[in-house]
């Protein structure tokens, strides 16, 4: 898997499940102000239902904020990293 496609796979759960064709420029804007040429997202498909992209969004987000026996776990880990400068990982 490379990275672009680990990127595209998470896109799809933060866009309701659907993927987007990817680009690097939105838009050209010319000296005078004017835009020359616009990029927007175009859907390309959809491998997960909505339903599934907000319950893995929940599972996630419920990873991060912990819930459960994790939750100790992952403040302290999220604490300590404001103090934090090194490269080494915490969790």
């Amino acid at each position: 898997m490379t990275p672009l496609q680990l990127i595209r796979a998470y896109g799809a759960i933060a866009n309701e499940g659907k993927t987007h064709d990817p680009y690097v420029v939105r838009r050209v804007v010319a000296a005078d102000g004017r835009i020359q040429k616009e990029n927007h997202p175009q859907v390309v498909g959809q491998p997960i239902t909505p339903e599934t992209a907000a319950m893995v969004t929940t599972l996630l987000r419920d990873v991060v904020e912990g819930v459960g026996p994790e939750r100790r776990r992952v403040s302290m880990a999220l604490r300590s990293r404001q103090n934090w400068h090194g490269t080494k990982s915490l969790i």
